[in-house]
């Protein structure tokens, strides 16, 4: 995926004028580590925060999908291609010969084009997606890695998803592994390093709502400090 790596080198040094860059975070996580309701909550907190004349949280996981549907003017029967998971690249080549969905490395350059133009906008939280790659040169991004033992979040998938144990077993291997695939297989990154991240937070031990109590002091500290000013150089997509 070298042409969709360099564009996000590329994106970041093209500078086309200068406006106000909200902050944001991406938020990384393990399969039934409370991912989605942290960042639901999260949302809700800053928004309670924000000033009146300042955009709204928003936060994007499975929507962003539509968002890059929507971005690039493609038609809606395309949205399951976009999923974070990985096809062998034996299934893609065939698919790609049947005309069955676009060639891959333009959906994920798509993808990349979608994230920057929301980080450039800022105020939103981005679940998975490599968001965290993507927006590593933003010094208005905090990038988050959500972790917790196997068993809580097997506990937590049965619960939230309503699945028997063995289904949950399955549904967090599965879902572990595409998202590990997906960042080492487009942007050539282990999912699993921490030094990927701002931080790596356990949310079984801390719990939810202390852990949505550090991501937000966190990024709010991060953009105090001189070196993360929240303007910055901003390009078209």
């Amino acid at each position: 995926m070298s042409r969709c790596r360099s564009y996000i080198s590329s994106a970041h040094h093209t500078p086309k004028n200068e406006q106000k860059i909200y902050p944001s975070i991406t938020l990384s996580r393990q399969s039934g580590a409370g991912g989605f309701a942290i960042g639901q909550e999260l949302a809700a907190r800053l928004n309670k925060l924000r000033k009146p004349e300042e955009p709204v949280w928003t936060l994007f996981d499975k929507n962003l999908v539509q968002q890059i549907i929507a971005d690039h003017h493609l038609p809606k029967s395309l949205e399951h291609f976009y999923s974070e998971g990985v096809k062998s690249r034996l299934e893609d080549m065939v698919e790609e010969i049947l005309d069955l969905h676009p060639e891959t490395e333009q959906m994920i350059e798509q993808s990349c084009r979608t994230v920057i133009r929301l980080l450039r906008k800022g105020h939103v939280i981005i679940i998975g997606r490599g968001g965290n790659i993507i927006g590593q040169d933003f010094d208005t991004v905090t990038h988050v890695r959500l972790v917790a033992s196997h068993n809580f979040r097997l506990q937590h998938t049965v619960q939230t998803c309503g699945l028997s144990p063995g289904e949950a077993e399955a549904f967090i291997g599965r879902a572990d592994a595409g998202r590990a695939k997906y960042l080492k297989r487009y942007f050539g990154k282990d999912i699993e390093d921490p030094l990927l991240y701002d931080m790596v937070l356990n949310t079984e031990s801390l719990g939810f709502e202390e852990s949505i109590r550090v991501i937000a002091d966190a990024m709010m500290h991060q953009q105090r400090r001189p070196q993360h000013a929240l303007t910055a150089n901003v390009f078209q997509a």
